[in-house]
């Protein structure tokens, strides 16, 4: 059955079924009650699970869930983008709003104006970026990843939730 955002249920994971008992369990069973999806995933057709991304990652604007790296993946389409992460920032009137920042490749350049443009050109209007912020280097964790959370903070520095 196809997803909406609005419908997406939470992923749960429970102890696995042994080994011997695989042939007595039924495909719905394994279906029905041993996973439900969380909202950054999509049950497919075929009955794969696609990861769309961390629910943590996942901005609330206006009531409508935005994943990341759905904008990150139109960020990055983007001829002058080296690297970029998306995050939610407060916004008194959406909750939410969507900023990404962004790293350009060198001698490129790029407005604001026109990258918020290009990513509205190329998905929903509530999903671009509201705002964009150049910076010369993404941090990154120990383990090589873009640290979002450092990035968040930033942003969220004075407020009791790091959500609206």
């Amino acid at each position: 059955m196809p997803q909406t955002e609005a419908t997406r249920p939470e992923i749960e994971s429970r102890p696995p079924i042994p080994q011997e008992d695989w042939p007595k369990v039924k495909p719905e069973f394994v279906l029905h009650s041993l996973i439900a999806l969380h909202p950054g995933a999509v049950m497919e057709e075929d009955g794969y699970v696609t990861i769309v991304d961390r629910k943590k990652d996942m901005i609330l604007t206006g009531g409508e869930n935005v994943y990341s790296t759905e904008v990150e993946n139109v960020l990055y389409m983007h001829p002058a983008i080296l690297e970029c992460a998306v995050i939610g920032v407060p916004d008194q009137k959406w909750g939410e709003a969507v900023k990404g920042i962004v790293v350009l490749k060198p001698n490129h350049k790029a407005t604001e104006q026109e990258i918020v443009q290009f990513c509205k050109d190329r998905m929903a209007h509530y999903k671009a970026p509201k705002s964009i912020d150049f910076i010369e280097a993404l941090p990154r964790t120990g383990s090589g990843k873009i640290h979002k959370k450092g990035l968040r903070d930033k942003y969220w520095e004075g407020y009791e939730k790091k959500v609206h």
